[in-house]
């Protein structure tokens, strides 16, 4: 730190970090700028590193910070329908000396229940976020999902079709499979993703790996690892390891299973596609 800017700014930085639970409430980190801040969540703490002519020359940025962060939150919630508790940040001074003063949050948490639409605008007036518009945007995009795997049904019944036709269908074992799986995820609603999962497995191993099946059928990894999630690792009741869940299940989402139907499918149809 420069001596000039040691005369014109009273500390060396500023953070203010908030507390959140459930300290998975987001999947993955989150890393941004916000107000020009520097802001992580993740793993239970919102933290912003603050520069100090940022924090000395900018009225209110704790609140407003607090009022984005909220944001963040509120979005995630309508997403996943989860509670959190936010707690209303503590601000840690870091002296030029060394020396670092905490001041500690005077509200200890703050829980949020999503009964009414809301709207919040940053500093300028701009919308960052509209709970009724956010609703709007995931029924479309629930809709458009729903209509993309009616359209794979089509597709894949014509390839299913096409295959049987022939004097001597390629692979009938591993077809068998696929469509015994598939059959059965349709019939047993409880262990769906089970089955679905099977289609997988047994195109992993047809194909030696994760990486060759990709490569073969072009499938993104984070197609297949979303996949892989859900059915392996998230304590929903039609999953794959639901005995290692010692807290509460819950069923998996219309949303989720839609995704997980158009992406086994997928897979189903690609290998079809493939033996031709």
């Amino acid at each position: 730190m420069g001596t000039e800017e040691n005369k014109t700014t009273k500390n060396l930085r500023y953070e203010i970090d908030w507390q959140y639970s459930p300290a998975d409430f987001f999947p993955l980190p989150i890393s941004e700028r916000i107000l020009d801040c520097d802001v992580t969540i993740e793993s239970g703490t919102a933290l912003a590193r603050i520069e100090p002519q940022i924090y000395e020359q900018t009225f209110s940025l704790h609140n407003q910070l607090q009022r984005l962060i909220d944001a963040r939150f509120k979005v995630q919630q309508f997403r996943t329908a989860n509670k959190y508790e936010l707690d209303d940040g503590s601000l840690t001074e870091y002296h030029h000396d060394g020396r670092r003063i905490r001041h500690l949050s005077a509200t200890v948490s703050c829980k949020f229940s999503m009964s009414a639409d809301v709207t919040i605008t940053d500093a300028s007036g701009k919308t960052i976020f509209d709970s009724s518009a956010e609703r709007a945007r995931e029924r479309l995009q629930d809709e458009q999902d729903k209509i993309a795997l009616q359209q794979l049904d089509g597709q894949l019944a014509v390839a299913i079709g096409e295959y049987y036709s022939k004097t001597k269908p390629p692979e009938p074992g591993i077809v068998s499979s696929l469509l015994s799986s598939y059959l059965a995820s349709c019939n047993d609603p409880d262990n769906e993703l089970v089955y679905l999962y099977e289609l997988r497995d047994a195109l992993g191993k047809r194909f030696g790996g994760e990486s060759p099946t990709r490569q073969a059928l072009g499938v993104s990894k984070a197609e297949w690892s979303n996949f892989g999630r859900l059915s392996n690792d998230e304590p929903v009741s039609q999953g794959r390891h639901r005995g290692k869940f010692s807290g509460e299940m819950r069923s998996a989402t219309e949303p989720e299973l839609v995704e997980a139907r158009s992406f086994a499918k997928g897979l189903l149809l690609k290998f079809l596609l493939y033996l031709k």
